[in-house]
C-alpha cells in the first residue's frame, strides 16, 4: 500500500495535479519501532531513519507474508498520529482549474 501511495504521489505530482497527502513528520514511539524490528534481527538505527524503517517491512514482507499485516499494523500505530497537508503543483491555480 505504501509503494501505491508513493506511485500515486508521484504520478500526481508528475502531471501537475495537486494532491493530498499524509505526513508523518517523526514517528513517536520510535524506540519502540527499534525494539520490534530487533525482535525479528533487523537492527534499526537509534535516530528515526525512513529507509531503514522501509527496509525492514521490505524484508519482513517478503519473509512472512502470512504474518505481516499484524507486523504492519504494529507499526503503523507506533508511527503516530498523522496530519493531513495539500500539496499544490508549480503551476498557478487558476491553470490548475483551467482559467484564463
Amino acid at each position: 500500500m505504501i509503494a501505491a501511495n508513493g506511485v500515486t504521489a508521484r504520478y500526481l505530482q508528475k502531471k501537475n495535479y495537486p494532491s493530498l497527502r499524509r505526513v508523518v513528520r517523526t514517528p513517536k514511539r520510535w524506540e519502540r519501532i527499534v525494539e520490534v524490528a530487533a525482535q525479528f534481527s533487523f537492527p534499526l538505527p537509534p535516530k528515526p531513519d525512513s529507509q531503514a524503517l522501509e527496509r525492514f517491512l521490505t524484508r519482513q514482507k517478503s519473509a512472512d507474508p502470512l504474518r505481516f499485516p499484524d507486523l504492519s499494523l504494529t507499526i503503523i500505530k507506533l508511527m503516530g498520529a498523522g496530519e493531513y497537508v495539500v500539496e499544490f503543483p508549480r503551476r498557478s491555480p487558476s491553470a490548475i482549474l483551467g482559467w484564463r
